[in-house]
């Protein structure tokens, strides 16, 4: 939904936010879980180097729901402001699961197009070990190595946790924010470069920047975050469905 009249939050406020939550939180939850649990327990490195990354995931994506709504709860909003309301359930929810496969065909097409693009100008190899990286840590989750929990956690974080984190900051906040400031149209545009950008990505930044552009139109015509959130859970759920069976 669209923000009411009356400016509630600033740019810095977003760029606070964003440190915050991307950086600071995850990076302390990381280390005072590693220091607790080597002095604590007699866990083996690679159980604790486990745990501590889902401990950093957990803070970062409490981190980017929480700090949003602390926002505008502390100038009298609730979170209706930032997108979180019921409208048409039903229906949101099957725009969003139709949205979702849109969004994962837009995805195949435009990592192809991007690694295209950039096979003119680096080695294939290379191309192909930048996307093996940025992949990296979904696909070690969810295939071996990692603790059955782990992997367990990695889907709930991936269908649930990280679509109704990303959507209540960059769709309900940063977009609601932008708007303010400079109108819907280059707002949508800003947003999702930002969201692209956070991700670190190279090879997939076209992706996810088209990716958020879907999700962003979602929510400015369906004036909620429940059609975004879904079409988020589903595409990632499909994604990581791919990944393990592949």
């Amino acid at each position: 939904m669209q923000p009411e009249e009356g400016q509630y939050s600033s740019v810095w406020d977003v760029v606070t936010i964003l440190v915050l939550s991307l950086v600071i939180v995850p990076a302390l939850a990381h280390l005072s879980c590693r220091t607790l649990l080597s002095a604590a327990t007699n866990l083996p490195v690679d159980k604790v180097k486990q745990i501590s990354m889902a401990v950093s995931m957990t803070a970062q994506e409490a981190a980017l729901f929480l700090l949003p709504w602390g926002v505008v709860w502390s100038v009298g909003r609730g979170l209706r402001d930032i997108g979180l309301v019921w409208r048409r359930p039903l229906k949101d929810v099957l725009v969003g699961i139709a949205l979702g496969i849109i969004c994962l065909f837009v995805s195949l097409l435009s990592e192809q197009v991007s690694a295209a693009a950039l096979g003119l100008f680096l080695d294939n190899d290379v191309v192909t070990q930048m996307m093996s990286r940025e992949n990296e840590l979904m696909v070690n989750a969810l295939r071996s190595g990692y603790s059955p929990w782990l992997r367990v956690y990695m889907w709930v974080l991936v269908g649930l946790i990280a679509p109704i984190a990303e959507e209540t900051l960059f769709r309900g906040y940063v977009l609601g924010v932008f708007t303010q400031r400079w109108g819907e149209a280059k707002s949508l545009l800003l947003a999702n470069l930002l969201f692209a950008v956070v991700h670190g990505y190279v090879v997939h930044f076209l992706q996810v920047f088209l990716v958020g552009l879907l999700l962003g139109l979602a929510y400015q015509r369906r004036k909620t975050l429940l059609t975004p959130i879904i079409a988020h859970g589903v595409m990632n759920l499909m994604v990581a469905a791919a990944v393990a069976v592949s």
